[in-house]
Order: structure tokens, then sequence, then C-alpha cells
């Protein structure tokens, strides 16, 4: 064999026979091998190489035969630090928990009245009731209003959202006949977020008679499937 480059070798007829006959380095020696051996293939040609190839699940969207299984639970490295992370969390929905106490608000003035009620979540009482995942409380409000003369009475309920800011979450406005007393009820939801210390509500009262109530009926709170 001249001494050439392998850059001035002249290139092989394809598709090899599988019998050629290339050097390797094998712990440090000089050695040959053929190109069979380095297929690993016994002896197949390309075109049975490709076939078997052929046999096999795609990377993208493969379709399994047979049984698949996964790997052995992990117990070291990385994977199981994944696996701990991902068996650590727990799924959460939320349900429905009636509340039982502490949660009556009434209101009632004959004039221009507006204030602050504060209910510390932990103080509310109901089968199952966690203050530390709720998620919102449903509130019953009822409104009363009398109208007197041309001057109209309007009873307003706000609540302070996680956000910080006050919503209104239940309004009525009395437009009956002079000296009429009218009354609409609703229940609302206000939400609140997870470990919020107090629910906050605001009932304004403007005209000359009106009353407001709301009862604070139950809670949406996280629980674990």
């Amino acid at each position: 064999m001249s001494n050439l480059k392998i850059s001035e070798m002249l290139s092989a007829d394809s598709p090899l026979s599988g019998l050629e006959i290339i050097p390797v380095v094998q712990n440090g020696n000089n050695v040959s091998v053929s190109v069979n051996e380095i297929r690993g293939v016994g002896g197949e040609s390309s075109t049975s190489v490709q076939a078997a190839l052929d046999l096999k699940a795609d990377l993208n969207s493969p379709t399994f035969t047979g049984n698949p299984q996964s790997n052995a639970a992990p117990i070291s490295g990385d994977h199981l630090t994944n696996k701990t992370y991902v068996d650590s969390k727990e799924i959460l929905i939320p349900q429905y928990v009636a509340i039982s106490s502490n949660s009556t608000l009434s209101v009632d003035k004959t004039s221009t009245s507006s204030t602050t009620h504060t209910y510390p979540i932990a103080d509310f009482v109901g089968t199952s009731y966690d203050s530390t995942k709720v998620i919102g409380f449903y509130i019953k409000c009822t409104a009363t209003a009398q109208r007197f003369s041309v001057f109209s009475s309007t009873a307003n309920i706000k609540a302070t959202f996680p956000d910080g800011t006050d919503h209104s979450i239940f309004m009525y406005e009395a437009q009956t006949p002079e000296d009429d007393k009218s009354k609409i009820r609703s229940t609302v939801f206000v939400p609140v977020a997870l470990g919020q210390t107090n629910l906050v509500i605001k009932p304004t009262l403007t005209g000359q008679s009106q009353e407001v109530r709301s009862i604070i009926i139950g809670c949406s709170q996280l629980v674990a499937m």
C-alpha cells in the first residue's frame, strides 16, 4: 500500500460488501477490522440493516406493540430528584364547604352610612373547614329599601378583593312608589387569596330607610384528589 493521505485515496465503490478491511487503533495497537465487524451485524448487508431499522418505532409519535414497560423507578441522580418532586405534588380541586357560625352581618340604618366589617378567615366554623385552603366565599345578601318623597334609597355591599381593590358585589335602589318598601336577595361569590387573613365587607346605605344583611353561607376551598 502506497503512503497516501486519506484525502488522497480513491473513493470506494458503493455499496460496501462488508468484507473491506479498514485500520483501527485498539488498546494502543494498530489492527485491522472488516466493515461488517464495525457494523456489528454478523455480515448482514446495509439493505438488511435498513430493513431491521424500519421495524423500529419512530421517534416522532411512535406506535408500540406488545407490552411496553418503563424503566425501573430511579434511585439516584437527576431522575430521582425529578421523580421525588413530581410525587410530592398534590393535585388540588375546589370543593364547597358550608360555614355554620361567625358569619352574619346585619346593618339597619335610617340615614346615610358607610361601614367596614372585617372577618378573620380563621374564625369561621364549618365541617372540614380549612382556612389555609380557602379561595373564596359564598355570601347571601339581602337588601331592603324604602322610597320617601322624590328621594330613593340605595343599599350597596362592597368587598375587598385579593388585589386590594373594592368591588360592589350587591346593590339595590328602591324605585317603588312613596312609602312602599321592597326587598331583594342574591348569593354572590367573593374571591380571596390563599393565606389571606381577613374577609372585608363594606356596606354603604344612602337615603332614608334601608337595611342590608349578608350571611357567609359557605366557601370554596382546595382539597387533594
